[in-house]
């Protein structure tokens, strides 16, 4: 659940298995509704509805950059967007208004979904069948942040074993993504200074040899 929140999940983990979870809960809660006829559970059901629906498109929005497509990434977040709007104004004029003209809009919103899904999934198949290129998304912040981390955990690895240059050259390039911290900035300055001594002792053994 957190991998999903923090973005590290694909988008399709997001988008297709958490949906269909989606759908079984809603299923099950709505069969424990009308065995049980109890309000609590009709309260029980529409409080974990709501809660697993921000989740679920807070995991989307959070994951759309984990695909191999920017068509994709796009569509995501455009459904994320509507569905933000128009779930709730279902809810309500389903609550308060009228259900049959809720389940009216409900259909026309499904509809135009899948008809934004078919568009697409007709334009990536024909670029994917001509040879044309398909553009990936950009690296999103958390995936930034991943990165910078797994660079920083290896260069402190190297530098506790001993491998003081390789451990520069990893935390030069985890600065490069994003400035280091202020304990990071302290292993890469050691691994200077370890480096320099190193160094100088080197040449020092080898100015002894010579004069030897």
């Amino acid at each position: 659940m957190k991998e999903l929140l923090k973005g590290k999940e694909s988008l399709v983990t997001a988008f297709w298995f958490l949906g269909f979870a989606y759908l079984l809960l809603a299923a099950g809660l709505f069969a424990l509704v009308m065995l049980s006829q109890s309000m609590i559970m009709l309260g029980v059901l529409i409080i974990s509805m709501i809660a697993f629906f921000i989740f679920y498109e807070i995991s989307i929005w959070k994951c759309a950059n984990n695909c191999s497509w920017v068509g994709w990434s796009n569509l995501a977040r455009f459904l994320v967007i509507s569905r933000a709007i128009i779930v709730p104004i279902i809810f309500i004029i389903n609550t308060f208004v009228s259900i049959e003209i809720g389940n009216t809009i409900n259909w026309y919103s499904t509809m135009f979904e899948v008809g934004l899904g078919v568009i697409t999934l007709s334009i990536f198949t024909y670029v994917k069948i001509s040879g044309g290129e398909l553009s990936v998304p950009a690296i999103s912040d958390s995936q930034t942040e991943i990165s910078n981390a797994n660079y920083l955990k290896d260069a402190k690895i190297k530098f506790l074993a001993g491998d003081y240059e390789g451990a520069l050259a990893l935390f030069n390039t985890a600065d490069s993504i994003e400035n280091l911290d202020e304990l990071s900035s302290s292993f890469k300055n050691m691994c200077l200074r370890r480096l320099n001594k190193h160094n100088n002792q080197r040449q020092g053994d080898e100015e002894i040899a010579r004069l030897l």
